[in-house]
């Protein structure tokens, strides 16, 4: 029986973790005949309620990145490793990472959506030292050198894996990911609607919440009917204030996520930093193309804006030109949609995800 332990920073059998991307590929890896064992390397209950008493009080918050907190983490999968005679460990992320002693029979393999230094380039919050930036980036490096192979969701990653950190092409494959809760839908849409849909559960100005609001109030002097609506935290309200034509709908139930992608004509999410972008799949699944920056996995997932609207420059009048344009061609976003709902569906799936992580895991 090929077994292997699948490590997360959160319940992998949560379909919350993660937007659900341990217990999905925990699933797919199943479905392919090997016995997956999930383990949530977080501190215990206990520890994090004395951690959060404590950032009451005025101690530092917890940060899964820093050296302390990995080293907890990865104590604590080396014990749960030893116990269950297991030899293969299929990672989710670093945070639990470098491993402090490899164990000799040991294969550390790694499941990722970005680099550290492709994070730290992007990300409108990180605001750390330099000493920080440094110390976070070495762990990575360590990190990276202990796996037998490292699985990238996209290929923009795996470049960087390699021109950056020095991984070893030979032992980096990209997989892509599958699909989370919405289903695929080929009935009847209205692309003249100008309805636009966004998503933003968490850090609404990193996924372009912001520059995405800014380019719609200038697109609707030209189109005043556009209508745009927000899903995610209902703290998205307070970037959106007062303006018109556009509604915050905070956390929705999967049924009315899928309803609301279904009667988009265009998704839009013009992130400044999102490594891979879920939702993007999720639009194309419902036959909506999508807008977005021309940066990270977003030109690999459109085939270079076959199947979407690429943004070169991450300005409110880029965003606006280019989503007139798109509205302007119902016709266009009609081809786009099959086209696109067509790609994604037979490139993205987690069954494939899993193929190609066991071709490499339980190689002969």
């Amino acid at each position: 029986m090929r077994e292997l332990i699948l490590t997360s920073y959160g319940d992998p059998y949560d379909p919350r973790t993660w937007s659900g991307t341990p217990l999905n590929l925990l699933s797919a890896l199943e479905r392919y005949g090997i016995r997956v064992r999930g383990l949530d390397f977080r501190p215990s209950r206990t520890l994090r309620l004395a951690k959060r008493v404590g950032h009451a009080v005025g101690l530092p918050p917890e940060d899964p990145r820093a050296a302390g907190s990995r080293a907890q983490a990865a104590t604590h999968i080396a014990r749960h490793v030893r116990l269950s005679n297991s030899e293969t460990i299929l990672h989710t992320g670093t945070f639990d990472l470098p491993i402090p002693a490899l164990g000799s029979p040991q294969r550390h393999f790694l499941f990722c959506d970005t680099t550290w230094n492709l994070w730290a380039s992007l990300a409108t919050n990180v605001c750390y030292d330099t000493t920080y930036v440094r110390d976070a980036d070495a762990l990575e490096r360590a990190s990276y050198s202990q796996m037998a192979h490292v699985f990238p969701i996209a290929n923009y990653v795996a470049q960087d894996l390699v021109e950056h950190y020095g991984v070893e092409p030979s032992r980096i494959t990209p997989v892509g990911t599958g699909l989370n809760v919405i289903r695929p839908y080929s009935g009847e849409k209205d692309y003249r609607s100008g309805h636009i849909l966004t998503v933003a559960k968490a850090r609404f100005e990193d996924k372009g919440g912001r520059l995405l609001l800014d380019a719609f109030k200038i697109a609707r002097c030209t189109r005043p009917e556009l209508h745009l609506v927000v899903v995610g935290s209902s703290s998205n309200a307070a970037f959106v204030g007062n303006a018109e034509n556009v509604t915050v709908t905070g956390f929705v139930s999967a049924q009315r996520l899928q309803q609301l992608f279904e009667a988009a004509a265009l998704f839009a999410m013009p992130a400044l930093n999102e490594p891979w972008g879920l939702v993007y799949l999720e639009a194309l699944a419902c036959q909506t193309p999508i807008l977005g920056l021309a940066r990270n996995a977003l030109p690999e997932i459109t085939v270079d804006g076959r199947f979407g609207f690429l943004v070169d420059e991450a300005s409110p009048a880029a965003v606006a030109d280019t989503l007139l344009a798109a509205l302007a061609a119902p016709q266009r976003l009609r081809e786009m949609g099959v086209g696109g709902q067509a790609h994604c569906l037979r490139t993205y799936t987690w069954d494939l995800v899993a193929e190609r992580i066991a071709a490499r895991v339980f190689e002969a």
